[in-house]
């Protein structure tokens, strides 16, 4: 009986030692407080993607919490960085419009009308991109700041000139 007890414990310790633990938006804010933004996100190693991918799943479901840091961390990272924020902040139109176009800043390319309202989906499907729109325009149309109605206008522009929006059977 001991031995089991103490087997389980071991293979419970085990893996919550594996499961990785991530920070939350706050403690993430006061690694930023207290090393700068820029020292906290080049720290990050490129090669972690999981920590990226956290990060970015927190943005892209249009979490106010994380949405708050963007400010504070946009042009700190790599190209690559800048241009997967704006990517996930455009994910965040449908799921949270006005905690987008409170922090989108036209004198930050990373975060600009033209960056973020621009439909800057890579790897989506035409059904998913097409659904995209749809849903990103009904949250743009619905808010009542003038943000959104210029990210609509960006927006509306960027599917007229592309030659990828099309029907779907």
């Amino acid at each position: 009986m001991k031995k089991t007890i103490l087997s389980l414990l071991l293979v419970s310790a085990s893996y919550s030692a594996m499961a990785e633990r991530y920070p939350t938006a706050e403690e993430f804010a006061q690694q930023i407080r207290d090393s700068g933004a820029e020292k906290v996100i080049s720290g990050i190693p490129e090669t972690d993607e999981g920590l990226w991918n956290e990060i970015f799943k927190h943005i892209s479901n249009g979490d106010a919490a994380w949405l708050k840091l963007i400010p504070s961390i946009s042009m700190t990272g790599a190209a690559s960085w800048n241009e997967q924020l704006g990517t996930a902040l455009a994910q965040a139109i449908p799921k949270n419009v006005n905690g987008v176009m409170e922090i989108i800043d036209d004198s930050n390319i990373s975060i600009s009308t033209s960056s973020v309202c621009s439909m800057p989906l890579y790897h989506e499907t035409v059904p998913e991109q097409n659904e995209y729109v749809v849903k990103a325009i009904q949250a743009l149309y619905k808010s009542n700041s003038v943000q959104a109605q210029k990210c609509l206008q960006q927006l509306i522009t960027t599917v007229g000139q592309s030659s990828q929006f099309r029907e779907v059977d």
